[in-house]
């Protein structure tokens, strides 16, 4: 009989891998999928068709949402929690594919028209089956630490999807250099959700995700979080507008794929320390220095990235890059911290899901179509000198709206 602690290790060990694998496939993918996108919706006169972009960022942001609530119900009624990662991972190999065929001869010498409603099908189906992955991963490895250790020890875990991420954008980023063929996105992708499958039924524990529930009493009778929300959602706004477009803009330029998969692997260098000390920053500065921080860090980068051309110099890419890790860190914490000490203590989850659906899903939705507009007006560049200033201007945004005393700042215990 196999000792308990030896059990214990090897489940450890395994929900790092899946970690690791599931970052793989994401970092292979999601950085250039807006590349291949801008390269099959090719308009006859030659020029990428943005706004067709943007209907597809927009639809696969509201996707991942209706994803998650049918995935809930299906582990409430199947009871089979810690099979649905591999199911799902199984669908994610074969709708990467399709997407990645959405490149061939057959769908590009299609009219635009069809092959947008082509590639828009298969996004749909791959976001679908994709988006609910790192939720059910999330839960089992919560689920693991309740039984098994501490629960604030998750970022040892998640740390080790940051690790897959920045190994998988060179790799991927090398791949488009060498071959010159953006259908390598998803098909290479497509087989380290085979993998992330496999380690995926070799574990023990139980992946659930629980149903959304809003709490429309409390929210009618709760200011400060009303309050809260709205800055969420302008802020994911911004976010997610200059986010989804940054890889678009980048192919423009930048001299080489390769060059763009080690920018996206390096901006994951100082996100590391800010999140392992996150528990000091937040007791240092508290939650709302954090947020400022992160803006004002945010607004830098993308002045940065305006500046760049073809022929601007490697080097002066990456330290612009190495801004992007505590600029999205900051504010990461900064915003979840708030969301916890604004929620009841008996509705702390419900409330977090809350403000994902405003900050990521609803925001997404709207930023993915904003971006395509803004960019067809007045190009990349000066796209993202608009989203440096909105960023500065979610600071005083931020500082008129989230003023409960709800969030002050306490040592943790």
């Amino acid at each position: 009989m196999e000792d308990s602690s030896v059990g214990i290790r090897k489940e450890q060990n395994l929900l790092k891998q899946l970690y690791f694998w599931s970052f793989i496939a994401f970092g292979m993918i999601s950085p250039f999928a807006v590349i291949f996108f801008k390269k099959v919706l090719v308009s006859p006169t030659g020029e990428p068709d943005v706004r067709l972009v943007g209907i597809i960022l927009s639809l696969a942001s509201v996707t991942g949402f209706v994803a998650n609530l049918v995935t809930g119900y299906l582990s409430d009624k199947l009871q089979k929690g810690r099979h649905i990662i591999s199911w799902l991972c199984l669908i994610a190999f074969v709708s990467a594919i399709l997407v990645g065929f959405c490149g061939e001869p057959i769908v590009v010498n299609l009219s635009l028209h069809t092959r947008f409603v082509v590639l828009l099908l298969a996004v749909l189906f791959y976001r679908f089956t994709m988006m609910p992955l790192n939720a059910l991963l999330d839960s089992e490895t919560m689920q693991f630490l309740s039984k098994n250790g501490d629960r604030s020890q998750f970022g040892s875990y998640r740390f080790w999807g940051t690790i897959g991420w920045a190994v998988a954008t060179p790799i991927m980023g090398f791949l488009l250099w060498h071959f010159n063929d953006y259908k390598l996105i998803h098909y290479v992708g497509a087989f380290a959700y085979l993998v992330f499958g496999y380690l995926g039924l070799k574990s023990t524990g139980e992946a659930v995700v629980k149903k959304v529930t809003i709490p429309w009493s409390n929210l009618k009778e709760d200011r400060p979080f009303q309050l809260f929300l709205i800055f969420a959602f302008v802020a994911g706004v911004v976010e997610n507008s200059t986010s989804n477009y940054i890889g678009y803009f980048f192919d423009d330029v930048m001299t080489s794929p390769l060059r763009m998969g080690l920018i996206f692997s390096i901006w994951t260098a100082l996100e590391i320390p800010v999140m392992i000390y996150s528990k000091k920053l937040i007791d240092l500065f508290g939650n709302k220095g954090l947020v400022i921080a992160g803006l004002i860090l945010g607004a830098i980068k993308l002045l940065l990235f305006s500046f760049f051309t073809l022929e601007t110099p490697f080097y002066f890419q990456l330290i612009a890059a190495l801004i992007h890790g505590p600029a999205f860190a900051l504010l990461f914490l900064g915003t979840i911290d708030i969301a916890d000490r604004l929620a009841h203590d008996s509705m702390r989850a419900t409330y977090m899901s809350v403000t994902a659906i405003a900050r990521y899903t609803l925001a997404g939705a709207v930023g993915g179509w904003l971006g395509a507009e803004i960019i067809s007006l007045v190009g990349g560049a000066r796209f993202m000198q608009i989203g440096a200033v909105a960023m500065l201007l979610l600071i005083p945004l931020f500082l008129l709206l989230v003023r409960s005393e709800r969030i002050s700042c306490k040592k943790v215990k």
